[in-house]
């Protein structure tokens, strides 16, 4: 229903609007094409038209798409190439890391198997911490 007053205008364009869908969805298909037709419309050039359209804007909106996942991807590798320059040597990274846990013991690592880490996943625990802010990389005391 209309917000608008009964005696604005717009209220009459808006009832004629409505009374033109009821009439419209009342239409059978036959006599639709029909009166289409009598007034010199290609119903099937329309959907031809429409079903381009269509097309053109779903590319277009992928093409969108794909650009902005490029440009994600790309500054998700520039801040890994970022963080594998900043990073220590391992030597430094585990001495740290093994000063860090001494310091914090509410902090706990699993070793897989009840192993060691390789030096992949020493790394990947020094990321992971410096990214939740236990290790401060322009910190040398930890």
């Amino acid at each position: 229903m209309s917000k608008l007053a009964k005696n604005d205008p717009r209220a009459k364009y808006e009832a004629l609007e409505r009374q033109f869908d009821k009439e419209l969805d009342a239409l059978s298909d036959a006599n639709l094409l029909k009166e289409a037709n009598e007034d010199g419309l290609n119903a099937a050039e329309i959907a031809n038209e429409m079903r381009s359209n269509a097309i053109r804007l779903i590319a277009e909106s992928k093409r969108k798409l794909l650009i902005q996942t490029r440009e994600r991807m790309e500054t998700a590798r520039q801040i890994s190439v970022k963080k594998d320059i900043s990073r220590p040597t391992l030597d430094v990274m585990k001495d740290k890391l093994q000063r860090l846990f001494a310091q914090k013991p509410n902090l706990a690592v699993a070793f897989r198997q009840g192993k060691s880490q390789s030096d992949s996943d020493w790394a990947g625990l020094w990321d992971d911490l410096v990214e939740m802010g236990e290790i401060k990389e322009d910190d040398d005391d930890r």
